[in-house]
Protein backbone atom coordinates (compact mmCIF):
# COMPACT_ATOMS: atom_id res chain seq x y z
CA UNK A 1 0.00 0.00 0.00
CA UNK A 2 1.37 3.39 -0.97
CA UNK A 3 2.05 5.78 1.93
CA UNK A 4 -0.46 8.34 0.68
CA UNK A 5 -3.18 5.74 0.50
CA UNK A 6 -2.23 4.45 3.93
CA UNK A 7 -2.69 7.91 5.48
CA UNK A 8 -5.99 8.36 3.68
CA UNK A 9 -7.25 5.18 5.34
CA UNK A 10 -5.74 5.97 8.75
CA UNK A 11 -6.76 9.62 8.95
CA UNK A 12 -10.54 9.05 9.31
CA UNK A 13 -9.87 6.46 12.01
CA UNK A 14 -7.65 8.89 13.91
CA UNK A 15 -10.29 11.62 13.62
CA UNK A 16 -13.00 9.31 14.95
CA UNK A 17 -10.73 8.23 17.81
CA UNK A 18 -9.95 11.86 18.66
CA UNK A 19 -13.65 12.72 18.71
CA UNK A 20 -14.34 9.71 20.96
CA UNK A 21 -11.57 10.76 23.37
CA UNK A 22 -12.91 14.31 23.50
CA UNK A 23 -16.43 13.04 24.18
CA UNK A 24 -15.17 10.69 26.87
CA UNK A 25 -13.27 13.53 28.55
CA UNK A 26 -16.31 15.79 28.26
CA UNK A 27 -18.73 13.21 29.61
CA UNK A 28 -16.39 11.90 32.32
CA UNK A 29 -18.22 12.56 35.61
CA UNK A 30 -16.73 14.89 38.20
CA UNK A 31 -16.81 14.56 41.98
CA UNK A 32 -17.32 17.70 44.04
CA UNK A 33 -17.28 17.62 47.84
CA UNK A 34 -17.57 20.38 50.44
CA UNK A 35 -18.22 20.56 54.20
CA UNK A 36 -19.55 23.08 56.72
CA UNK A 37 -20.39 23.14 60.43
CA UNK A 38 -24.20 23.16 60.69
CA UNK A 39 -26.69 21.80 63.22
CA UNK A 40 -23.82 21.50 65.67
CA UNK A 41 -21.91 18.98 63.58
CA UNK A 42 -19.79 18.58 60.46
CA UNK A 43 -21.99 18.35 57.37
CA UNK A 44 -20.36 16.87 54.26
CA UNK A 45 -22.01 16.94 50.83
CA UNK A 46 -20.54 15.03 47.87
CA UNK A 47 -22.09 15.04 44.41
CA UNK A 48 -21.23 13.39 41.09
CA UNK A 49 -22.09 14.54 37.58
CA UNK A 50 -20.79 16.02 34.35
CA UNK A 51 -21.74 19.68 34.81
CA UNK A 52 -19.36 21.20 37.36
CA UNK A 53 -21.28 24.45 37.66
CA UNK A 54 -24.50 22.60 38.44
CA UNK A 55 -22.71 20.36 40.94
CA UNK A 56 -21.51 23.41 42.87
CA UNK A 57 -24.99 24.93 42.73
CA UNK A 58 -26.46 21.68 44.06
CA UNK A 59 -24.06 21.65 47.01
CA UNK A 60 -24.78 25.28 47.89
CA UNK A 61 -28.53 24.64 47.69
CA UNK A 62 -28.11 21.65 50.02
CA UNK A 63 -26.25 23.78 52.58
CA UNK A 64 -28.94 26.47 52.28
CA UNK A 65 -31.54 23.84 53.13
CA UNK A 66 -29.54 22.75 56.18
CA UNK A 67 -29.40 26.36 57.34
CA UNK A 68 -33.14 26.76 56.85
CA UNK A 69 -33.90 23.67 58.92
CA UNK A 70 -31.41 24.77 61.58
CA UNK A 71 -33.04 28.19 61.94
CA UNK A 72 -36.62 26.90 61.87
CA UNK A 73 -36.14 24.08 64.38
CA UNK A 74 -33.73 25.55 66.89
CA UNK A 75 -35.29 24.78 70.29
CA UNK A 76 -34.16 28.05 71.83
CA UNK A 77 -33.94 30.37 68.83
CA UNK A 78 -36.40 32.74 67.19
CA UNK A 79 -37.84 30.14 64.82
CA UNK A 80 -41.22 28.51 65.28
CA UNK A 81 -39.96 25.70 67.52
CA UNK A 82 -38.33 28.27 69.80
CA UNK A 83 -41.62 30.17 69.88
CA UNK A 84 -43.48 27.00 70.85
CA UNK A 85 -41.04 26.34 73.71
CA UNK A 86 -41.52 29.89 74.99
CA UNK A 87 -45.32 29.94 74.77
CA UNK A 88 -47.41 29.72 77.94
CA UNK A 89 -48.37 26.14 78.84
CA UNK A 90 -51.74 25.14 77.40
CA UNK A 91 -51.65 27.92 74.80
CA UNK A 92 -52.00 26.61 71.26
CA UNK A 93 -49.91 28.39 68.66
CA UNK A 94 -50.20 27.94 64.93
CA UNK A 95 -47.22 26.15 63.39
CA UNK A 96 -46.22 25.32 59.84
CA UNK A 97 -47.34 22.05 58.23
CA UNK A 98 -43.65 21.09 58.15
CA UNK A 99 -43.16 21.39 61.92
CA UNK A 100 -46.58 19.86 62.58
CA UNK A 101 -45.56 16.85 60.48
CA UNK A 102 -42.21 16.52 62.26
CA UNK A 103 -43.88 16.60 65.67
CA UNK A 104 -46.39 14.00 64.50
CA UNK A 105 -43.53 11.78 63.34
CA UNK A 106 -41.83 12.24 66.72
CA UNK A 107 -44.99 11.15 68.53
CA UNK A 108 -45.28 8.10 66.27
CA UNK A 109 -41.70 7.03 67.02
CA UNK A 110 -42.36 7.60 70.70
CA UNK A 111 -45.38 5.28 70.56
CA UNK A 112 -43.53 2.75 68.39
CA UNK A 113 -40.66 2.57 70.90
CA UNK A 114 -42.97 2.59 73.94
CA UNK A 115 -41.51 5.89 75.10
CA UNK A 116 -37.81 5.22 74.49
CA UNK A 117 -37.76 8.00 71.88
CA UNK A 118 -38.90 11.28 73.40
CA UNK A 119 -38.33 14.77 71.94
CA UNK A 120 -39.79 16.62 74.92
CA UNK A 121 -36.74 16.25 77.19
CA UNK A 122 -35.14 19.62 76.43
CA UNK A 123 -35.07 20.71 80.06
CA UNK A 124 -33.59 17.37 81.12
CA UNK A 125 -30.84 17.87 78.51
CA UNK A 126 -30.22 21.30 80.05
CA UNK A 127 -29.94 19.77 83.54
CA UNK A 128 -27.06 17.66 82.23
CA UNK A 129 -25.51 20.64 80.45
CA UNK A 130 -26.26 19.36 76.93
CA UNK A 131 -27.51 22.74 75.77
CA UNK A 132 -28.16 23.50 72.11
CA UNK A 133 -24.78 25.20 71.58
CA UNK A 134 -22.96 22.58 73.66
CA UNK A 135 -19.22 23.21 73.89
CA UNK A 136 -18.06 19.96 75.48
CA UNK A 137 -18.84 20.67 79.11
CA UNK A 138 -21.63 19.46 81.39
CA UNK A 139 -22.67 18.75 84.95
CA UNK A 140 -24.25 15.85 86.80
CA UNK A 141 -27.66 16.79 88.24
CA UNK A 142 -28.73 15.45 91.61
CA UNK A 143 -31.13 12.52 91.86
CA UNK A 144 -33.65 14.94 93.34
CA UNK A 145 -33.41 17.24 90.31
CA UNK A 146 -33.91 14.32 87.95
CA UNK A 147 -36.83 12.93 89.94
CA UNK A 148 -38.49 16.36 90.06
CA UNK A 149 -38.35 16.52 86.28
CA UNK A 150 -39.55 12.95 85.71
CA UNK A 151 -42.66 13.22 87.90
CA UNK A 152 -43.93 16.25 85.97
CA UNK A 153 -45.71 16.20 82.65
CA UNK A 154 -43.42 17.26 79.83
CA UNK A 155 -45.57 16.38 76.84
CA UNK A 156 -46.99 18.51 74.04
CA UNK A 157 -50.34 18.40 72.25
CA UNK A 158 -51.06 18.70 68.52
CA UNK A 159 -54.43 19.83 67.22
CA UNK A 160 -55.61 21.20 63.84
CA UNK A 161 -52.28 22.60 62.69
CA UNK A 162 -51.47 23.97 66.14
CA UNK A 163 -49.32 22.86 69.05
CA UNK A 164 -49.20 23.52 72.78
CA UNK A 165 -46.79 22.46 75.46
CA UNK A 166 -48.52 20.88 78.43
CA UNK A 167 -46.39 22.34 81.23
CA UNK A 168 -43.48 24.62 82.03
CA UNK A 169 -41.18 21.59 81.92
CA UNK A 170 -42.11 20.84 78.30
CA UNK A 171 -39.22 21.86 76.09
CA UNK A 172 -39.25 20.21 72.67
CA UNK A 173 -35.80 19.25 71.37
CA UNK A 174 -35.80 17.76 67.86
CA UNK A 175 -32.12 16.81 68.03
CA UNK A 176 -32.98 13.12 67.73
CA UNK A 177 -34.83 13.56 64.45
CA UNK A 178 -33.98 16.95 62.89
CA UNK A 179 -30.52 16.05 61.60
CA UNK A 180 -31.91 13.08 59.74
CA UNK A 181 -34.75 15.22 58.43
CA UNK A 182 -32.27 17.87 57.25
CA UNK A 183 -30.26 15.20 55.42
CA UNK A 184 -33.44 13.99 53.67
CA UNK A 185 -34.35 17.54 52.70
CA UNK A 186 -30.84 18.17 51.35
CA UNK A 187 -31.04 15.01 49.22
CA UNK A 188 -34.40 16.05 47.80
CA UNK A 189 -32.99 19.48 46.94
CA UNK A 190 -29.95 17.92 45.23
CA UNK A 191 -32.25 15.71 43.14
CA UNK A 192 -33.66 18.85 41.46
CA UNK A 193 -30.24 19.40 39.83
CA UNK A 194 -28.59 17.36 37.04
CA UNK A 195 -26.69 15.18 39.54
CA UNK A 196 -26.02 11.48 38.94
CA UNK A 197 -25.34 10.51 42.55
CA UNK A 198 -24.87 12.14 45.94
CA UNK A 199 -23.85 11.41 49.50
CA UNK A 200 -24.84 13.64 52.43
CA UNK A 201 -23.40 13.05 55.90
CA UNK A 202 -24.36 15.10 58.96
CA UNK A 203 -22.37 13.79 61.90
CA UNK A 204 -23.18 10.13 61.27
CA UNK A 205 -26.63 10.72 59.79
CA UNK A 206 -26.01 9.72 56.20
CA UNK A 207 -28.04 9.20 53.04
CA UNK A 208 -27.10 8.49 49.44
CA UNK A 209 -28.86 8.24 46.13
CA UNK A 210 -27.70 6.82 42.82
CA UNK A 211 -24.43 4.96 42.31
CA UNK A 212 -20.92 6.33 42.00
CA UNK A 213 -20.05 6.81 38.28
CA UNK A 214 -16.61 5.19 37.98
CA UNK A 215 -14.66 5.92 34.75
CA UNK A 216 -13.34 2.73 33.15
CA UNK A 217 -11.49 2.93 29.81
CA UNK A 218 -13.96 4.51 27.38
CA UNK A 219 -17.09 4.21 29.46
CA UNK A 220 -18.46 4.84 32.93
CA UNK A 221 -19.20 1.93 35.23
CA UNK A 222 -21.58 2.67 38.17
CA UNK A 223 -20.58 1.19 41.50
CA UNK A 224 -22.40 1.23 44.85
CA UNK A 225 -21.45 3.53 47.70
CA UNK A 226 -19.31 1.61 50.20
CA UNK A 227 -20.23 2.79 53.71
CA UNK A 228 -17.78 1.77 56.46
CA UNK A 229 -19.01 1.55 60.06
CA UNK A 230 -16.54 2.90 62.63
CA UNK A 231 -15.78 0.89 65.75
CA UNK A 232 -17.16 2.85 68.76
CA UNK A 233 -14.05 2.22 70.87
CA UNK A 234 -11.31 2.05 68.21
CA UNK A 235 -11.60 5.02 65.82
CA UNK A 236 -9.12 3.56 63.32
CA UNK A 237 -10.94 0.25 63.08
CA UNK A 238 -14.12 -0.57 61.18
CA UNK A 239 -16.78 -3.00 62.35
CA UNK A 240 -17.75 -3.73 58.77
CA UNK A 241 -19.30 -2.10 55.73
CA UNK A 242 -22.49 -1.76 53.73
CA UNK A 243 -22.97 -1.45 49.99
CA UNK A 244 -25.64 1.09 49.07
CA UNK A 245 -26.93 0.26 45.60
CA UNK A 246 -30.02 2.43 45.91
CA UNK A 247 -31.42 5.41 47.79
CA UNK A 248 -30.61 4.43 51.39
CA UNK A 249 -29.81 5.97 54.77
CA UNK A 250 -27.85 5.04 57.89
CA UNK A 251 -27.52 6.64 61.32
CA UNK A 252 -25.45 5.78 64.37
CA UNK A 253 -26.13 6.78 67.97
CA UNK A 254 -23.29 6.17 70.39
CA UNK A 255 -22.00 7.03 73.84
CA UNK A 256 -18.78 8.37 72.30
CA UNK A 257 -20.26 11.19 70.21
CA UNK A 258 -21.20 13.86 72.78
CA UNK A 259 -20.00 13.34 76.33
CA UNK A 260 -18.20 14.93 79.27
CA UNK A 261 -16.20 13.45 82.14
CA UNK A 262 -16.56 14.19 85.87
CA UNK A 263 -14.33 12.48 88.46
CA UNK A 264 -13.27 9.91 85.89
CA UNK A 265 -16.85 8.99 84.98
CA UNK A 266 -18.08 9.56 81.42
CA UNK A 267 -21.62 10.87 80.80
CA UNK A 268 -23.11 10.97 77.30
CA UNK A 269 -26.08 12.84 75.85
CA UNK A 270 -28.48 9.97 74.99
CA UNK A 271 -30.77 10.11 78.01
CA UNK A 272 -33.18 7.39 79.03
CA UNK A 273 -36.63 9.01 79.40
CA UNK A 274 -37.50 6.54 82.16
CA UNK A 275 -34.47 7.08 84.40
CA UNK A 276 -33.43 10.59 83.35
CA UNK A 277 -29.83 9.37 83.06
CA UNK A 278 -27.57 8.36 80.16
CA UNK A 279 -28.60 4.98 78.79
CA UNK A 280 -25.99 2.25 79.35
CA UNK A 281 -27.38 -0.87 77.65
CA UNK A 282 -25.43 -0.30 74.40
CA UNK A 283 -22.38 1.67 73.33
CA UNK A 284 -23.59 2.17 69.76
CA UNK A 285 -26.69 1.60 67.70
CA UNK A 286 -26.61 1.80 63.90
CA UNK A 287 -29.83 1.74 61.87
CA UNK A 288 -30.30 1.32 58.12
CA UNK A 289 -33.57 2.72 56.78
CA UNK A 290 -35.11 4.21 53.63
CA UNK A 291 -34.83 7.75 55.04
CA UNK A 292 -32.29 9.50 57.24
CA UNK A 293 -35.06 10.73 59.54
CA UNK A 294 -36.23 7.17 60.25
CA UNK A 295 -32.64 6.01 60.79
CA UNK A 296 -31.97 8.97 63.10
CA UNK A 297 -35.02 8.45 65.31
CA UNK A 298 -34.72 4.67 65.46
CA UNK A 299 -30.99 4.68 66.26
CA UNK A 300 -31.79 6.76 69.36
CA UNK A 301 -34.80 4.65 70.30
CA UNK A 302 -32.93 1.36 69.93
CA UNK A 303 -29.94 2.70 71.89
CA UNK A 304 -32.27 3.38 74.83
CA UNK A 305 -34.24 0.14 74.45
CA UNK A 306 -31.10 -2.00 74.52
CA UNK A 307 -30.17 -5.16 72.64
CA UNK A 308 -33.15 -7.43 73.19
CA UNK A 309 -36.04 -4.97 72.93
CA UNK A 310 -34.17 -2.95 70.30
CA UNK A 311 -33.65 -5.90 67.97
CA UNK A 312 -37.22 -7.03 68.56
CA UNK A 313 -38.43 -3.63 67.39
CA UNK A 314 -36.11 -3.55 64.36
CA UNK A 315 -37.03 -7.06 63.26
CA UNK A 316 -40.72 -6.13 63.41
CA UNK A 317 -40.29 -3.22 60.97
CA UNK A 318 -40.09 -3.61 57.17
CA UNK A 319 -36.90 -2.43 55.42
CA UNK A 320 -35.14 -1.57 58.71
CA UNK A 321 -31.87 -3.18 59.83
CA UNK A 322 -29.51 -2.69 62.77
CA UNK A 323 -25.96 -3.23 63.99
CA UNK A 324 -25.66 -3.01 67.80
CA UNK A 325 -22.50 -2.99 69.90
CA UNK A 326 -22.78 -4.17 73.50
CA UNK A 327 -20.70 -2.80 76.41
CA UNK A 328 -18.93 -6.19 76.31
CA UNK A 329 -17.86 -5.50 72.72
CA UNK A 330 -20.16 -8.16 71.28
CA UNK A 331 -21.83 -7.23 67.98
CA UNK A 332 -25.46 -8.02 67.25
CA UNK A 333 -27.09 -7.62 63.85
CA UNK A 334 -30.70 -7.80 62.73
CA UNK A 335 -32.16 -10.66 60.72
CA UNK A 336 -31.75 -9.04 57.30
CA UNK A 337 -28.11 -8.16 57.84
CA UNK A 338 -27.32 -11.65 59.01
CA UNK A 339 -28.60 -12.79 55.65
CA UNK A 340 -26.62 -10.59 53.30
CA UNK A 341 -26.13 -6.86 53.73
CA UNK A 342 -23.37 -6.36 56.28
CA UNK A 343 -19.80 -7.59 55.74
CA UNK A 344 -17.45 -7.87 58.75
Amino acid sequence: MKPGRFYKVLLPTMVVLAVVLVLVAWLRPSEVSRSQILLGTLVEVTVFGTEDEKLNEAIEAAFDEFRRVQDAFSRSGEGELGQLNQADPGTFIEISPELFGLLQQAQEYQALSQGAFDVSLGQLQDLWGFVEDWQGEGQVPTDEQIETFLVQSHRFTLEDGKAARNSLTTHVDLGGIAKGYAVDRAIEVIKTFPVEAALVNAGGNLRSFGQVPEPFLFWVEPRPFDIALQHPRQPRRFLGSFEFREDRAVSTSGDYQRFFTVDGQQYHHILDPFTGKPSSLLISSTILAPTAMAADALSTAVFVLGPESGLELVNSLPDIEAVLVMPSGDILVSEGLRAEQFSF
